[in-house]
């Protein structure tokens, strides 16, 4: 059995500033596995978080931390890589490591080392800064870490690199698909009203106004009765709201057609957001 001490690798004098660091430390190491993938690695990272807790509250109370030094025991965590082996031997999101390359000097450094140049990059660079090759791409869970091209896992949230990327497509691509769709339907109703500003050229109102062609326009007309004057005037008003709307229309078909040459990316892993305008 270890110790509250043993298991924050700490001296049992340690001070009370000392302990609460090294239980922050601890308690983002599980932290970032409550939102894993497989409910097993969660319930053993809450478990352990709230060990964690229980230790921060014994050992940062001076009356509490005395008792508790007479008795001096208490199960030791489980080691945050460990709790994923246990749960699947597949799931491994221990630090990875990188191949070791020389550097000019002659010393060996760890690095990414890019797959076409063979350029040696700093752990962490998304492209290489010699051929500008595609290197890592940022976590699918967004969770702020940067993942190397061919790692199964994200070595910070435990997610699967592949499932998260299909997840994010279909989010991509749904969301996609709805805006989409809204500006299809803003299309035709501008259309919509084109075709009746039409038929109010040769249907305007005679001797009393109308309410739902003030609206269109966008400014009240007033009845003409037979004087060409007043006809002249509406059909000049009309001719400008529907001008109005025919540029909304033009407008919004380019940018229809921009959205939907938008396409996902898996080297580059993002969330839908469409083009401001």
């Amino acid at each position: 059995m270890s110790s509250y001490y043993e298991v924050l690798a700490l001296e049992s004098n340690a001070s009370i500033e000392v302990i609460e660091a090294a239980i922050d430390d601890r308690y983002n190491q599980y932290r970032h596995l409550i939102n894993h993938l497989d409910p097993n690695v969660v319930e053993q990272a809450n478990r352990a978080l709230r060990q964690l807790e229980e230790i921060r509250a014994i050992l940062t109370n001076v009356e509490k931390r005395a008792l508790y030094d007479q008795t001096v025991s208490f199960g030791g965590l489980v080691d945050p890589t460990a709790i994923l082996q246990a749960s699947n031997p597949k799931l491994v999101v221990a630090a990875p490591t990188y191949p070791r390359v020389p550097t000019p000097d002659g010393t060996d450094v760890n690095a990414w080392k890019c797959t076409q140049c063979g350029k040696a990059n700093r752990i962490g660079s998304k492209t290489c800064s010699n051929c500008g090759t595609i290197l890592a791409r940022n976590c699918p869970a967004f969770c702020g870490n940067v993942v190397l091209l061919g790692e199964k896992y994200c070595s910070n949230c435990g997610m699967s690199v592949e499932e998260g990327l299909a997840r994010l497509q279909i989010e991509f691509e749904q969301a996609q698909k709805q805006f989409s769709d809204e500006l299809r339907t803003r299309i035709q109703l501008k259309r919509s009203e084109i075709d009746r500003l039409h038929w109010f050229v040769n249907n305007l109102p005679l001797y009393m106004s109308n309410p739902e062609l003030d609206a269109l326009v966008g400014e009240k007309i007033p009845p003409g009765g037979l004087l060409s004057i007043y006809r002249s005037k509406a059909v000049k008003a009309i001719d400008r709201a529907v001008a109005q709307r025919q540029e909304y229309i033009r407008h919004a078909e380019r940018r229809l057609q921009d959205e939907l040459a938008k396409s996902f990316d898996p080297l580059s892993p993002r969330r839908y957001s469409p083009t401001t305008s």
